[in-house]
């Protein structure tokens, strides 16, 4: 394995199918689809004239992958760090090596941001909280 893409959102499932269009061996490692996975509808994304599915679309990126010669692998990581074989991706099922590897781990969502306001003279003060 040449290259060894951790999450597989958009972004990572971008990452192997460029890497293995340019003659890489790839292993995507993905736990779950992620937010874009609870996604009830994307709209205004590039190749998608019309709306489509969270799971749609992380389904397709990651058949995409697969037909482009990457190795899918569902597993949890539990760790990353430097062996013998280069870096090494502790996961469950099992540890991967490869001398590159690619971070795609997204991100989670967060509550919205509110602005707590107070009646206020002159000099007015606002308090924020998450």
């Amino acid at each position: 394995m040449d290259i060894l893409v951790l999450g597989g959102g958009p972004a990572g499932a971008t990452a192997a199918i460029y890497a293995a269009r340019g003659g890489q061996s790839v292993t995507l490692v993905y736990e779950d689809g992620g937010a874009l996975a609870r996604a009830e509808r994307i709209e205004n994304y590039y190749g998608f004239p019309t709306s489509i599915t969270g799971p749609d679309l992380f389904r397709q990126g990651l058949e995409q992958a697969r037909a482009m010669g990457v190795t899918i692998v569902k597993a949890q990581i539990l760790g990353l760090g430097f062996g013998q074989e280069g870096l090494e991706a502790e996961t469950t099922a099992g540890t991967l090596a490869a001398p590159a590897v690619i971070l795609a781990t997204g991100t989670q969502r967060r509550r919205p941001y509110r602005v707590e306001t107070k009646p206020c003279s002159l000099a007015c003060s606002t308090t924020a909280s998450i």
